[in-house]
């Protein structure tokens, strides 16, 4: 029953949006036995060997001999972080970036120190990096590995050691 009142409410609006036309249109189709096809073919010259120049120019333009500097530095850190979150605790600025997990650097001079943990999905790699300065005068902050729930302090030898996983001891939710 509601698919013949659709089809007829359907049909009742195509009638309406077609309007009323008192005149018809004739089109009138050309006769293509009568016409005949023409096709030209255009040949392209051989191709040449040897330099090709541009109206007597080099095609490239004039030759810039260039100078690079060397940095050599190893305090010397160069990169480009995309949503960084950073800190500073004691000497130390800590930083997170999507790049690599994180980042230590000394604090009034900047100068980079290391990067803390690997990018990865193996023990010990973090994939979903997260940092948070510590209250306690024991650790410099603590990270979290988000995708797994493992959470490792970082002490003042920028070593992170393993202390727990938030994720222990609680059930998986089936997913319908």
């Amino acid at each position: 029953m509601k698919k013949l009142l659709f089809c007829s409410l359907l049909c009742a609006g195509l009638n309406a949006c077609s309007g009323n036309k008192a005149t018809t249109e004739t089109i009138e189709v050309p006769n293509t036995d009568s016409i005949a096809a023409v096709e030209t073919i255009v040949e392209l010259s051989p191709l040449e060997e040897g330099e090709v120049f541009l109206k007597e120019q080099d095609p490239f333009g004039e030759v810039v001999e260039l100078q690079g500097t060397h940095i050599t530095d190893i305090d010397t850190f160069i990169f480009k972080p995309k949503e960084p979150f950073m800190f500073i605790r004691d000497s130390f600025l800590l930083m997170k970036s999507y790049s690599a997990p994180f980042y230590a650097f000394r604090y009034l001079e900047l100068t980079y120190i290391q990067t803390i943990g690997k990018e990865g999905k193996g023990p010990d790699e973090f994939l979903v990096p997260l940092i948070s300065p510590s209250h306690d005068s024991e650790n410099l902050a603590y990270l979290l590995e988000g995708s797994n729930g493992n959470v490792y302090a970082l002490g003042r030898d920028l070593n992170p050691v393993y202390l727990h996983n938030i994720y222990a001891g609680q059930k998986k939710k089936a997913t319908e």
